[in-house]
C-alpha cells in the first residue's frame, strides 16, 4: 500500500477526519435541498444530485472505519434508495436541455408534442423530489449520518486513529486499482459493465475532490488527475445519455430517431485512462 509523503500540515486521524468530511458533504446536501424546494429550478436539482451521490462515494470510500457501527454501515444504501427521484429527474432535465438544443433523439415533427408531454410529466417529478426532502425519512437519515459520523462508537475504534491522509491514500489505491481493472477490456465492454466503469470513476472523482485538502501540496497534480476521472466520466456518459433519451422518447409514447454520433466516446476514455496511468497517481507521489 502507499505511504504518503509526510505534508507541511499537522497529522489528523482519519476518524476525526472522516467526521468532518461527512458533516460537511450532510449540510451541503441539505443546503442543496433547501435551494430545490424554493422553485423546483434545474440548477439546484443537479447540485443536490451531486451532493447526495459525493456523500454516497465518501460514505462507501470511509466504510472501513465504520466497523462494528451498523447505521453507518448502512447509510449509504438508505440514502442511494431515498434519493433515486433525483436521478429520474436529471435525466428528464438533461434531455429537455438536448431537445431544446435539437439534440435530442425524436422526430422534428413530434418535438413539440414530446416537450408539452415532458414538460408536464416533470412537474410530476419535481413534485415527488419535493416530497422526498420534505419527508421526515429524509431528515431523518441525514441527520443520523451526521449524528454517527460525530459519535458514533466507530469514532473509539482502533482504524480511526491511523493518520487521515495515510488512510485515504491506501483507498485511493484500492479505489484507483479496481477502476484499472473494470477497465482494462473497456473497448469490448457490453453496455451494463461499461456503465459501472462510469459510475466508478465518477466515484473515485468525487473522493477526490473532497479530500483534496489532504493534498494541498499536490493540487496541481491532483486538478489534473480528477480531470482526467471526468473525461472518463464524460465520455462513457455521452454513452449511457443517448441509450437515457431514446428510453424516454419511447416511454412518452413516440417513435426514436436514431442519430449518428461520429466520436468515438469509448476511444476518448480510453485515452483518458492511459494519461492517467502515464502520470501515475498523484497521492503517491513524493513530494517535491
Amino acid at each position: 500500500m502507499t505511504t504518503p509523503a509526510t505534508d507541511t500540515t499537522p497529522p489528523a486521524p482519519a476518524g476525526e477526519y472522516c467526521a468532518v468530511v461527512l458533516t460537511r458533504l450532510a449540510d451541503g446536501v441539505v443546503g442543496n435541498a433547501a435551494e430545490f424546494v424554493d422553485g423546483h429550478e434545474v440548477e439546484p436539482l443537479h447540485q443536490l444530485r451531486i451532493g447526495t451521490r459525493k456523500l454516497r462515494a465518501a460514505l462507501a470510500f470511509f466504510a472501513p472505519l465504520f466497523h462494528g457501527d451498523e447505521r453507518l454501515e448502512r447509510a449509504q444504501g438508505r440514502l442511494r434508495r431515498i434519493a433515486l427521484p433525483f436521478g429520474q429527474l436529471r435525466d428528464l432535465d438533461v434531455f429537455l436541455e438536448h431537445l431544446d438544443d435539437g439534440d435530442a433523439p425524436v422526430r422534428p415533427e413530434d418535438a413539440e408534442a414530446l416537450r408539452v408531454h415532458l414538460v408536464r410529466r416533470r412537474r410530476r417529478l419535481a413534485g415527488g423530489v419535493d416530497e422526498v426532502v420534505r419527508s421526515r425519512k429524509w431528515r431523518q437519515t441525514v441527520d443520523r449520518i451526521r449524528a454517527d459520523a460525530a459519535e458514533g462508537s466507530w469514532r473509539s475504534a482502533p482504524g480511526a486513529a491511523v493518520e487521515a491522509r495515510t488512510f485515504v491514500a491506501e483507498q485511493l489505491d484500492l479505489w484507483w486499482w479496481a477502476l484499472l481493472a473494470l477497465s482494462v477490456d473497456l473497448a469490448e465492454l457490453p453496455t451494463g459493465p461499461r456503465h459501472r466503469v462510469r459510475i466508478e470513476a465518477k466515484k473515485l472523482r468525487y473522493v477526490t475532490e473532497v479530500t483534496a485538502d489532504l493534498f494541498a501540496d499536490r493540487e496541481e497534480e491532483r486538478a489534473t488527475f480528477t480531470a482526467g476521472l471526468k473525461e472518463i466520466q464524460d465520455e462513457l456518459g455521452e454513452l449511457n445519455d443517448l441509450m437515457v433519451a431514446v428510453s424516454i422518447v419511447e416511454d412518452a409514447g413516440f417513435e426514436p430517431l436514431i442519430l449518428e454520433d461520429p466520436v468515438d466516446h469509448t476511444a476518448k476514455a480510453l485515452a483518458a485512462r492511459a494519461e492517467l496511468i502515464a502520470r501515475g497517481p498523484y497521492w503517491s507521489h513524493a513530494s517535491s
